[in-house]
């Protein structure tokens, strides 16, 4: 059992042992372990439940001999009645958006250690739609949650934060000013945190771009738009396109982009129907791919390697995964379980 589980179990057993566990001179006393290196995280919706498992990134990963596999470990599942998007991971942490007839609810979950934490609802009222991103300060250390909201009878949207501290008592949203007029939409995929900046798509004025929201001072900024596919590339921004021969990786340097293109191989070609869906590139560069549409048993996932030019077919076992038959997945490279506790 990892310590960041073993931790959450103990908060369990009483106020007094949460309170010491919070305290600031707990890490000095018991100081935790380093954090582990990143894994693989796959969140699996079936039967109105999500599972969260994770695995180890694959090591050494030869195309020689085809295929290989790994073995995922399952960590904690939950109901859910409505439906759900999810903003994250960042350092670890989840936001939810449970979307219901008439309400929304957003919370913001561990999925390691099972802890979740349900959010004030928003302040606006007469919502047509409402966009939600969770980012992290490395400097201050904070959670914020981003919402932007599209308000009846009103051209742009509103923008409110919410800044996860005190344990999650007295939590509210406060609206700030965002400088980008026009917005017309606000892309749900392709998000991204590196370095206590977020980056999501949009639209202003009907061109596509992409927004730099600073988590610590609350500032946005844009830059112009590469690619839906954004991804931590070496901790730079970076935007990958995915058509029948090549693979393009844009790559983000003092707000301009470098283009790198690589010629598919022969055996990718044949695959990428099935493995369209690009969810990161490894310090390796190996673009990480998953089925495009459902999951099923035997489950696989793919390595190609920009470098080798060469691909590897994944195999991925669990508990449960022998009884796949098209459910919806989720999965993220790169995932840090190492958090602070909520």
């Amino acid at each position: 059992m990892s310590s960041t589980k073993s931790m959450a179990k103990c908060r369990c057993v009483s106020k007094l042992w949460s309170s010491i566990i919070r305290s600031p001179y707990y890490k000095v006393l018991f100081p935790t372990k380093p954090p582990d290196p990143p894994r693989l995280l796959f969140i699996l919706v079936d039967q109105g439940k999500l599972f969260f498992y994770t695995s180890p990134q694959p090591k050494n990963l030869n195309p020689d001999e085809g295929s290989s596999s790994l073995v995922a470990t399952l960590h904690h599942r939950m109901p859910i009645k409505d439906r759900m998007k999810l903003s994250g991971p960042v350092n670890g942490l989840f936001c939810q958006q449970h979307v219901g007839d008439d309400s929304i609810v957003l919370v913001v979950s561990n999925p390691i250690t099972g802890e979740s934490m349900i959010l004030p609802k928003l302040t606006t009222k007469k919502v047509d739609e409402a966009k939600v991103y969770l980012g992290y300060d490395p400097i201050e250390k904070q959670f914020k949650v981003l919402s932007i909201t599209w308000v009846c009878g009103e051209k742009d949207p509103q923008h409110q934060v919410l800044t996860l501290e005190n344990g999650g008592r007295d939590l509210s949203w406060r609206n700030i000013e965002c400088c980008i007029n026009g917005q017309t939409e606000v892309g749900s995929k392709g998000k991204c945190n590196i370095n206590g900046v977020l980056y999501y798509p949009t639209r202003v004025d009907k061109k596509k771009m992409i927004v730099c929201f600073d988590v610590r001072s609350e500032i946005f900024d844009l830059i112009s738009w590469r690619s839906c596919n954004l991804i931590n590339y070496k901790g730079k921004l970076g935007a990958v396109d995915n058509d029948d021969d090549h693979f393009v990786v844009w790559v983000l340097v003092e707000r301009e982009w470098s283009k790198h293109v690589y010629e598919k191989s022969l055996p990718w070609r044949t695959l990428r129907a099935s493995y369209g869906n690009i969810v990161g590139v490894t310090d390796r560069d190996e673009v990480v791919c998953s089925p495009k549409y459902g999951v099923k048993s035997p489950f696989y996932i793919c390595y190609y390697n920009l470098e080798s030019n060469s691909v590897v077919r994944v195999r991925v076992e669990g508990p449960g995964f022998e009884c796949l038959k098209w459910s919806l997945l989720y999965m993220f490279s790169n995932y840090v379980e190492h958090v602070k506790l909520m």
